[in-house]
């Protein structure tokens, strides 16, 4: 098989503006705003052998992220010379530390894209053979299952480019286990799960590839991932609705109410955004079913007040208007006031009545200008909080200044009556 060097008509594959590393002379590199000791720190940091893992790897991860940087200019900037010239050496150098190599090469699996200049050093890494005895074993990193080659082959796969395929098929004749994942890294990298591991399918696939301009290669490698991530996001659904159904028989299988109370603020709490929406859901349903539910739900709904999701956070304010305590209330009111969802703010409010107290009177009064969606329950909350006797005489002052601004015409007839009656001396 070819290798995919020039195109009929003298085009090079492979190639594009930019693909290579600009030369750049960074001792002649003037001062200025660019200049920057970040990348030069990070390059120190992920070679010094006596330097925290953790630390290490945070370096990785900051030169990686600058050599597969898409911005314009980046391939001009000191920053990129910086970082493209560690890369380069750590993986390039036959002496480097395995462990700088093997925290680069993670961070590079681990990319959505790489610059095709990877693929040569990558190559020979995946290609070089491997120690035995203890020098071997230095050559495997605590948290990174594999060897250094395997890694190199896994980073490859980032590298989207016709020569890093070429390069991965050939290895894919050679000794396991890097066979195996040179064939998984070429599906990650073409988009191209269903060719397996069959070498023959591989070599028809480049065999078609080969002679695309290279707009023609990214627009068939774009269509493969795109079909490649529609395919995935199917499979993802379906795991994600077995897994939720899973829990949720969990949860319904137990006849304690403290039991399945912990079952469900463990839910609320989870990392997973679809299993918190579910435990915020089966809480809801609880009540509806007119169960009880013990002291931990509501505390694990307070938590989700600082959800990143607004739908979470809208949820968790909706279930808290039901079960809060009075103890909530100053968590509902630093809520009220860094919210920004109209939903989940609408919600918040609502909690008031249920959670009144002191903290909450600057963020309530606040929202009375919030515009007609949001009036309403401000006017609503504002009246638990005159009730209760939480405003003193300036906050009163502040009350009436912003009702008299308000227009009726969006408010409910209790709302206007109560409008009606703060403004009253």
């Amino acid at each position: 098989m070819q290798s995919p060097t020039s195109a009929p008509g003298g085009a090079t594959n492979d190639r594009n503006p930019g693909s290579e590393p600009a030369a750049i002379s960074l001792a002649s590199s003037p001062a200025g705003p660019e200049r920057s000791t970040t990348d030069s720190d990070s390059a120190s940091v992920l070679a010094d052998a006596d330097a925290a893992i953790e630390a290490r790897r945070e370096a990785a991860a900051d030169l990686v992220a600058v050599v597969t940087s898409s911005e314009p200019g980046n391939d001009t900037s000191r920053r990129f010379a910086v970082a493209t010239r560690a890369v380069r050496e750590t993986l390039s150098g036959t002496a480097s530390d395995p462990t700088a190599v093997a925290l680069l090469l993670e961070r590079l699996a681990a990319s959505p894209s790489a610059p095709y200049w990877l693929t040569k050093p990558l190559t020979e890494l995946a290609k070089r053979p491997e120690p035995s005895g203890e020098a071997g074993s230095a050559r495997r990193v605590d948290g990174l299952d594999g060897s250094i080659a395997v890694w190199a082959v896994r980073a490859m796969g980032s590298v989207r480019s016709r020569e890093s395929a070429r390069a991965l098929i050939d290895l894919t004749s050679g000794a396991e286990p890097v066979a195996s994942e040179a064939y998984a890294a070429l599906a990650r990298l073409a988009g191209e799960p269903g060719l397996g591991n069959d070498p023959a399918r591989w070599s028809q696939w480049y065999a078609r590839v080969q002679w695309l301009t290279e707009a023609q290669w990214r627009e068939r490698l774009t269509n493969a991932l795109a079909r490649r991530a529609d395919q995935l996001s199917r499979e993802s659904r379906g795991v994600s609705d077995r897994l939720l159904e899973s829990l949720r028989a969990r949860c319904q299988d137990v006849e304690s109410v403290g039991q399945r109370s912990a079952i469900i603020a463990s839910y609320i709490r989870d990392d997973l955004a679809p299993v918190r929406e579910l435990g915020l859901s089966l809480a809801t349903q609880e009540l509806a079913n007119a169960r009880q539910l013990a002291e931990p739900v509501a505390g694990a709904a307070a938590e989700a007040l600082q959800d990143r999701s607004p739908q979470i956070r809208t949820a968790a304010a909706s279930l808290l208007r039901l079960i809060a305590g009075p103890d909530h209330g100053p968590l509902v009111a630093e809520a009220l006031k860094r919210e920004s969802d109209d939903a989940a703010t609408l919600a918040l409010l609502q909690c008031v009545p249920r959670v009144a107290c002191g903290a909450c009177v600057e963020p309530v009064l606040a929202r009375l200008d919030a515009g007609p969606a949001i009036t309403g329950a401000a006017i609503d909350a504002a009246w638990e909080l005159r009730e209760r006797k939480l405003l003193d005489d300036a906050s009163l002052g502040s009350l009436r200044e912003k009702l008299a601004r308000i227009s009726d015409d969006a408010l409910t007839s209790s709302q206007r009556e109560r409008r009606s009656s703060m403004l009253a001396p």
